[in-house]
């Protein structure tokens, strides 16, 4: 597996180069949604396509045709190498004053001169300023398999950034027992092969090349959490006895938008106990993709070409989870995206819902949490072993999430439950190290 280069240089001269090279760019960290008079840093990643290294090159941006901003971007070392690739953050930040829509592109340069291919030299993207938004939740997708050397460390990645709020993760398995045909199907028309790599929001109409450099996954993941112009909200409801599980999914849109628009649901699974290449056997494989109600192409027709601003567009779909498919360890995940005529896609936003309430965790071991009163009434206060921060999630005993919150540096946390269901509930507490779920009465 080949390593990243990641030390940036800001030279003022550098005598020049002679060489044939392929500089090019991919994976431009920007949302196309962003806030007016707020600023936002531009980041973009240069690959190296051919032989000869490349040792130093320009990286431009503009927005709307104005003012070109430029730098001179040095690769230490032996330059850029074959196959590798450099990440650069542009020392002048983007800041938008209107609202509406915008043109920004990003170029690479310099190095131009001897560059054999300029097909690849630019990034064009459409941003949009919002006035009425909702958060988003960024997508990513994991291409993994049991026989992959490589895959546990970014199993690792992929099962912390699921962690984050804002972040829906999904990991398809290639090849494997965990594998599936649609999802192979799925993996196939991405264009995707080898594990591991990861999608994020479904390639970003093609600006986003999926790769195998794990380690820079979830900061690229965080670079995206921002603003949506499409509120989704989704209700997935299990009958135990049938086994039925049926998700109602509503979507409004905060903006004009027209396009080709799609719904798409996962079904996962966490705690499957089995093996894995290069790794602690057994091994437990979490987040796996088992079903995908959309096929590999979602579901469209409910959502029209130019959706009314503010209007509820609904869907329901039903699946029954085999008994071989343990429910209480189950997720959903639903997304909305649009598509181009190229066929090229981006998440407009997401969403998950987490049923982990099983009794495997409850028996926690890593217990660094004490909760009282128990039975509760109107407050719930939550002492901690020693100040941290935590993610503290509270579901009915149907696996029904009743609040979701952060909290930084604390000892003591005081949650407010007039709110919650009668009876039975289980709390979920989530320091990034280490999770305890706690099991607390609400009179």
């Amino acid at each position: 597996m080949k390593t990243k280069i990641i030390t940036f240089f800001a030279i003022a001269f550098l005598a020049n180069y002679v060489f044939a090279s392929d500089a090019y760019l991919v994976n431009l960290s920007l949302n196309t949604y962003i806030k007016a008079n707020t600023t936002y840093p531009v980041k973009v990643r240069i690959l190296n396509n051919t032989t000869s290294a490349i040792t130093y090159c320009d990286i431009n941006w503009q927005l709307d045709n104005g003012i070109v901003n430029s730098q001179l971007v040095l690769i230490g070392g032996n330059g850029l190498m074959t196959g590798y690739y450099f990440d650069v953050t542009s020392t002048t930040q983007l800041n938008i004053v209107s609202a509406g829509s915008h043109k920004f592109k990003i170029w690479v340069s310099g190095a131009y001169n001897y560059d054999n291919n300029h097909s690849n030299d630019t990034i064009k993207k459409d941003i949009i300023v919002l006035s009425d938004y909702v958060n988003n939740k960024v997508l990513i997708e994991e291409i993994t398999a049991t026989s992959c050397q490589y895959c546990p460390p970014a199993n690792t990645v992929i099962n912390s950034i699921a962690n984050n709020l804002n972040a829906v993760a999904a990991a398809f398995h290639l090849s494997d027992i965990y594998s599936f045909t649609n999802g192979t199907n799925y993996i196939q028309s991405l264009g995707i092969g080898g594990t591991p790599k990861a999608l994020i929001n479904l390639g970003e109409m093609g600006n986003y090349a999926n790769n195998t450099q794990y380690d820079a996954w979830e900061a690229e993941v965080n670079s995206r959490i921002g603003i949506s112009p499409v509120d989704l909200q989704f209700t997935p409801v299990y009958n135990a006895t049938t086994r039925l599980l049926t998700i109602n999914s509503s979507i409004n849109f905060k903006y004009a938008l027209t396009g080709d628009f799609y719904l798409n649901l996962y079904v996962l699974e966490s705690g499957i106990i089995g093996t894995q290449t290069n790794a602690t056997n057994p091994y437990t494989h979490n987040h796996v993709v088992r079903a995908m109600l959309g096929g590999i192409n979602g579901i469209n027709g409910f959502i029209p070409a130019s959706p009314v601003v503010n209007s509820n567009y609904t869907h329901q779909d039903t699946i029954t989870i085999p008994a071989t498919w343990n429910a209480g360890k189950l997720e959903v995940l639903a997304y909305v995206f649009e598509k181009n005529t190229s066929n090229q896609k981006n998440v407009l936003n997401a969403a998950k819902y987490s049923y982990y309430v099983g009794i495997d965790d409850v028996n926690a071991k890593n217990d660094f949490a004490k909760i009282y009163p128990n039975p509760v009434t109107d407050e719930m206060f939550i002492k901690l072993n020693e100040r941290k921060d935590i993610m503290i999630s509270v579901y009915t005993i149907e696996g029904k999430l009743q609040i979701e919150q952060n909290f930084s540096n604390v000892e003591n946390c005081i949650i407010n439950t007039s709110h919650f269901t009668k009876g039975i509930n289980f709390v979920k507490l989530n320091d990034k190290h280490n999770v305890q779920t706690l099991k607390v009465v609400k009179q």
